[in-house]
């Protein structure tokens, strides 16, 4: 089989996914995005090149035979996305339900490829053991192996590679029985956010020490959350909307980026600095502290413009909320 590309910067959210979360009036710009930093908790100018990725995380650790490239697997839903998302926007989402089986598969293709659902299996196979076999008696149909062992870290990832490549292929069909509606907003500066693990459950309770579950997903207090842009985003649960189409109440989207804020491994991806919003549990930059809620500077770094705002009262979701990205779900396996 021809060689297979390495080391590259792979993209684990999309690009052609994230430029939907770009202000149109600011897509001419090298770094159109503002992304909020968990590492720095300050909003910083990023391009869909800078973020989402990692070097060689779809290589594969050892050498496959006849193995398809998850490049092959990401394909069509990667290309066919912008498109309709882009339909969608120009149609302020009407009739948006025509498309539900393409957008859940495309939600399940984020699941599959995310870093958690790697976490997730590797911890799945933590104890998992291994031989090769060294001979087959035809005679009485036995196995000669050479002894069983743990797997290395490289086998671990190759396997999860071909358990990802199997989740896309497999479909949503977990999430068919779920009801689901899409809120809008239509202020960029008032937008819904994503981040590098932008599908999510929202529910209540220890969510976050709980495996995840089809019996933990169909609760009724449970709400899967998919952003498809910065002027909407999907969610889904057991019991049926009212429409399969509403705007966001202002308290809702407020809570919605303060969840987002929570979770983001990295980075809160927006189309313009959102008031108020920081990255719970970090510290405000000394530089700002002191200075007036409503004020802001910016500054050069580098090469990086560099937005900071000090607030006296961050964005916080409800207390009795919990969620949690979506990796595994073990009854999938």
């Amino acid at each position: 089989m021809p060689d297979l590309p390495r080391n590259r910067q792979d993209h684990f959210v999309p690009q052609g996914y994230l430029r939907g979360f770009i202000d149109p009036a600011r897509s001419n710009q090298d770094r159109p995005l503002w992304c909020l930093s968990r590492a720095r908790n300050q909003w910083e100018r990023k391009s869909t090149r800078q973020i989402c990725s990692r070097r060689g995380f779809y290589d594969f650790a050892t050498d496959p035979v006849n193995v398809e490239h998850p490049d092959v697997t990401f394909k069509s839903m990667e290309n066919g996305f912008p498109a309709l998302r882009d339909d969608l926007q120009r149609r302020n989402f009407v009739g948006w339900r025509e498309h539900i089986a393409f957008l859940l598969a495309y939600m399940q293709m984020i699941r599959a490829r995310s870093p958690q659902f790697f976490v997730d299996q590797c911890q799945a196979l933590a104890n998992a053991k291994m031989a090769r076999v060294v001979a087959v008696n035809r005679t009485d149909q036995s196995l000669t192996h050479d002894g069983f062992r743990p797997l290395t870290d490289d086998e671990k990832h190759d396997f999860t590679i071909g358990c990802m490549r199997e989740e896309i292929k497999k479909g949503a069909a977990w999430m068919e029985g779920f009801h689901w509606q899409i809120r809008t907003t239509f202020d960029p500066h008032s937008p819904v956010v994503t981040s590098e693990a932008p599908l999510f459950v929202k529910g209540d309770g220890p969510l976050a020490s709980e495996t995840m579950t089809m019996d933990v997903l169909t609760r009724k207090t449970s709400l899967v959350c998919f952003p498809l842009c910065w002027q909407a985003c999907l969610v889904g649960r057991t019991r049926p909307f009212e429409s399969d189409l509403e705007s966001f109440e202002p308290g809702d989207l407020a809570d919605f980026r303060g969840m987002m804020a929570e979770m983001a491994p990295d980075y809160v991806i927006s189309p313009h600095v959102v008031k108020g919003l920081l990255l719970m549990g970090r510290p405000v930059p000394k530089s700002t502290r002191g200075v007036d809620s409503n004020a802001h500077c910016r500054r050069k770094k580098g090469t990086a413009d560099v937005y900071r705002r000090r607030v006296a009262s961050p964005i916080v979701p409800h207390a009795f909320d919990s969620y949690r990205p979506l990796g595994i779900i073990s009854e999938l396996y």
